[in-house]
């Protein structure tokens, strides 16, 4: 690994070296360097980019699953959800600029094109899930609210699993709402109450 601090008077200068290098001035290497994506910060003394322990075991259990599977000609399918509002729309489209009035516009049966919605609207969830050999779209009943676990599992039941093949291998993200707590447990927050109205349950 090198340690050596590269300056950009001295990457500029190396087309006087190498023929096969164009010229180009500092200011331009420097617009150059910016554009891709570099800055000038301060360094670390750290540089390295590590992935955590957890992580590089669970894409190694997942890569060894998934071929598993796909060496058993099992049907995959990947599901995944997310969200857009109502009054998403673009911001531009194409207005017939040459009506003068709106009695021109009643008169000649023109418009003058979509308004702007006011704001963002509400908010839709969408949840798809798609394989090689289906695509299902989002269900017929968006929700209009905050996706959790208990509607997430309503479409896993009533929508998801009725339309795919029987043994089929369903891949999901970790989403909290993918592995919901199926009972909660008190926590060191909560009341004197909770904790002995759990214990009495048991």
């Amino acid at each position: 690994m090198r340690t050596q601090i590269e300056k950009i008077a001295e990457i500029a200068s190396m087309p006087s070296h190498f023929s096969d290098l164009p010229n180009f001035s500092f200011t331009t290497l420097q617009r150059f360097l910016i554009d891709i994506g570099f800055k000038f910060i301060r360094r670390k003394r750290n540089s390295l980019l590590l992935d955590r322990d957890d992580i590089i075991a669970w894409r190694h259990r997942y890569l060894r699953a998934i071929k598993k599977h796909r060496e058993s000609n099992r049907n995959i399918v990947f599901t995944d959800e997310t969200w857009c509002n109502s009054g998403h729309t673009t911001s531009k489209s194409w207005m017939d600029t040459t009506i003068a009035s709106s009695s021109q516009a009643r008169r000649e049966g023109l418009t003058t094109g979509n308004k702007l919605p006011s704001g963002k609207g509400g908010r839709v969830i969408l949840v798809h899930a798609g394989a090689e050999l289906i695509f299902h779209g989002k269900k017929d009943d968006d929700y209009h609210d905050e996706m959790d676990g208990k509607m997430y599992e309503k479409y896993f039941r009533e929508k998801l699993l009725p339309n795919i093949p029987s043994n089929s291998v369903i891949v999901l993200d970790n989403a909290s709402i993918h592995s919901t707590i199926k009972e909660s447990i008190p926590t060191k927050s909560s009341t004197k109450i909770i904790i002995q109205s759990w214990l009495t349950s048991k």
